[in-house]
């Protein structure tokens, strides 16, 4: 009876294990197939050869708000981090717009490079005073990868993103500031042009003409501070 029991319970553990194992492949299985698009369109490989412009890189003291550029309709309002992954991939993998994070007025860009995490981007928002409009450029910083159909590069948005300025978000920039000893810079007060600000579901066209080597327009709609 002892052995039965002993063998019945071995035949168990190795059914378990083996039930485990499918049950993993079929997760993995499923990411890869959400990652690839109906169309054909493989997110992850894009994601592995296209590179963006993120203003870290280019523009280390650079500040908002700025005088108006050319056009003289549009003018450099502040500066934006935004995140590239799909939110129905758990903002791990994907090509999506997943998060975004406006930084306090009169921040440089070498100040918000430390809030600045892996898969994402600083990028500039602007006003369009002629129509009313906030906007951002994800601009590509080299040509467009060979084998993609630009077609076919939408950049999507799974869900309506938003951000809030309340004193949960202002007590994070603070600490974050803080422990990268940037708080002084900032005269110790952080002030942000919006009370709130959102990016809208829905996919977002490759522009080729936009830049040097094309990108995307990502609209958004923000509530300005109320000023005295």
């Amino acid at each position: 009876m002892r052995t039965s029991n002993f063998f019945m319970g071995c035949a168990l553990a190795v059914m378990a294990l083996v039930v485990g194992c499918q049950s993993e492949e079929q997760v993995s299985e499923n990411s890869v197939k959400e990652e690839v698009r109906e169309d054909g369109f493989d997110e992850i490989a894009f994601m592995n050869k296209v590179k963006f412009k993120s203003l870290v890189d280019e523009h280390p003291d650079k500040r908002a708000p700025s005088a108006t550029v050319n056009p003289k309709d549009l003018k450099f309002l502040n500066l934006v981090s935004v995140k590239l992954a799909r939110k129905k991939l758990d903002c791990k993998s994907g090509f999506g717009l997943c998060d975004f994070k406006f930084f306090p007025k009169n921040t440089t860009v070498k100040v918000a490079e430390k809030a600045i995490f892996p898969g994402e981007y600083l990028v500039e928002l602007k006003e369009d005073t002629l129509n009313s409009r906030y906007y951002m450029e994800l601009l590509l910083d080299e040509e467009f990868p060979d084998g993609f159909d630009k077609n076919d590069a939408c950049l999507i948005v799974d869900d309506d993103l938003y951000w809030v300025n309340d004193p949960v978000t202002v007590q994070d920039m603070e600490d974050l500031l803080n422990s990268y000893k940037m708080y002084e810079e900032m005269n110790r007060r952080i002030e942000y042009l919006f009370e709130t600000g959102q990016i809208g579901a829905g996919n977002i066209p490759f522009i080729d003409s936009l830049g040097q080597h094309g990108g995307y327009v990502i609209e958004v709609v923000g509530k300005p501070v109320d000023r005295p």
